[in-house]
């Protein structure tokens, strides 16, 4: 939970932030409030937000871990929401244009750039994954041997 809502938080900060620039470029409105894909991608962003704050404010415990987890609950049924809204509710998104056929309108050239695209962020993704992986593993060995530093002071 913990390498997903940071990633999350960082991507959707991303989208969130550049998103507005070219919309106002292209619609004139840099959020359409009425627009249910924006609005879910939105609180999405706003739920890793609050599990990453959380997770670094909050004490550990039960309590704090139990409601975490509820919270990123809520979060994973959003994407599925999400990824949808474009087909149910098409206010200013195009469709999916990634299947062929002669309405998408997408050129080839630009979906070689999209793929080529999609590609460098899943490896920046598993990378940032595995990166984060390893600074946890070394945290928690960080704080064994701070353990057994104090344990063996105090005893």
């Amino acid at each position: 939970m913990v390498t997903g809502s940071e990633l999350g938080l960082l991507f959707g900060l991303g989208v969130v932030i550049s998103g507005p620039i070219w919309g106002s470029a292209e619609w004139g409105v840099p959020w359409d409030w009425g627009d249910l894909r924006l609005n879910t991608y939105g609180l999405l962003t706003a739920v890793a937000l609050f599990l990453v704050l959380s997770r670094r404010t909050q004490p550990d415990g039960d309590d704090t871990r139990d409601t975490l987890a509820a919270v990123g609950l809520f979060g994973f049924a959003l994407v599925p929401i999400t990824a949808l809204a474009t087909t149910w509710y098409q206010n200013r998104h195009p469709g999916i244009v990634l299947v062929e056929s002669e309405d998408t309108g997408l050129d080839p050239q630009i979906r070689m750039v999209l793929m080529l695209g999609f590609v460098s962020f899943l490896v920046l993704f598993v990378g940032l994954v595995t990166l984060s992986g390893t600074i946890q593993a070394l945290e928690e060995e960080l704080e064994g041997r701070q353990r057994m530093l104090d344990e063996g002071a105090i005893a």
